[in-house]
This record gives structure tokens, C-alpha cells and sequence, in this order.
């Protein structure tokens, strides 16, 4: 794979929309619903975490597209 490199954009353009695509609905989800998540799931005392949960979507978020990159580099031998 890491001679042809159509193969190889092609696997890490599929990798990279995937994990992008996760990342993206669980990012979109977790902030519309979090609130509402974490009344019905836990309790009225837990409100106080949610911006450390937003921190996390957002870190979640950039470390998919930190992978991905990542991925790449390594399949090229670098």
C-alpha cells in the first residue's frame, strides 16, 4: 500500500470521512442533547460537568482529525 499512492489517498480519505463523520454526530448530539442526557441519566447534581463535557466533545473532535492525519503518516512510512 505504501507504494501506490491512489490506494493509499483513497484508504485514507475513506478513514478520514469516517472518523470525521463519527466524531461530527457524536459532537452534534452530545451538545443539542447533553443537557437533557444528563438530567434523565444521572441526576439535577450532575449539571454543574457539563462544560467539562462539552470540553471533551471538543477535544473528541480534534483528535479524530488528529488520527486521521496521524494515519496517514505513518502508511507513508514517515
Amino acid at each position: 500500500m505504501q507504494d501506490d499512492m491512489q490506494i493509499l489517498s483513497k484508504a485514507v480519505m475513506v478513514s478520514m470521512q469516517l472518523l470525521t463523520a463519527l466524531a461530527v454526530f457524536c459532537f452534534v448530539f452530545a451538545w443539542g442533547y447533553g443537557e437533557t442526557v444528563v438530567r434523565v441519566v444521572l441526576t439535577e447534581a450532575w449539571l454543574p460537568a457539563l462544560p467539562a463535557l462539552y470540553w471533551m466533545l471538543v477535544s473528541l473532535f480534534l483528535i479524530a482529525a488528529y488520527t486521521s492525519l496521524n494515519q496517514a503518516i505513518v502508511v507513508l512510512g514517515r
